[in-house]
C-alpha cells in the first residue's frame, strides 16, 4: 500500500503553563550578536514538561546588554510574552481557553 497523506483541520486548545524559564549563552559573535538558549518550564494538565527555544539578539539588543544580564533576562521574558500573547490572540476564541505565564525563575550565563 502506498502512503496516504490526509488533511485535518482539527483546531486544538491546550492549556500550557510556564513555570519559569532558564537562559543560557550559546555563541558570542562579539561586537555584533548573541545567541540565547531558553529553557521553559511547563505545566500541561498537571505534567510537568520542558520546551526550547532560540533567539539571537544583535543591534540595539545586544548593545543594550552590555554586562547586565539581567538586561537580557528582562528581554527575553518580554518577548516570551510578546510572542504568547500573538500565538493567544491568533489561535483562541474564547480568553479563558488558553493561559500561559512568564515568570522570570532564571539561571543566567552573560557574555
Amino acid at each position: 500500500m502506498e502512503a496516504v497523506s490526509v488533511n485535518l483541520d482539527i483546531p486544538i486548545v491546550q492549556n500550557v503553563e510556564i513555570l519559569g524559564f532558564e537562559v543560557s549563552v550559546i555563541g558570542v559573535q562579539l561586537g555584533v550578536s548573541a545567541r540565547l538558549a531558553v529553557r521553559l518550564n511547563c505545566m500541561l494538565d498537571g505534567n510537568p514538561f520542558m520546551q526550547y527555544k532560540e533567539y539571537v539578539i544583535e543591534g540595539d539588543e545586544y548593545t543594550g546588554w552590555g554586562s547586565d544580564d539581567n538586561y537580557v533576562v528582562e528581554l527575553v521574558r518580554n518577548k516570551l510574552i510578546a510572542q504568547l500573547t500573538n500565538t493567544q490572540d491568533a489561535t483562541t476564541t474564547d480568553e479563558n481557553s488558553a493561559e500561559a505565564t512568564a515568570d522570570s525563575t532564571t539561571d543566567t550565563t552573560g557574555p
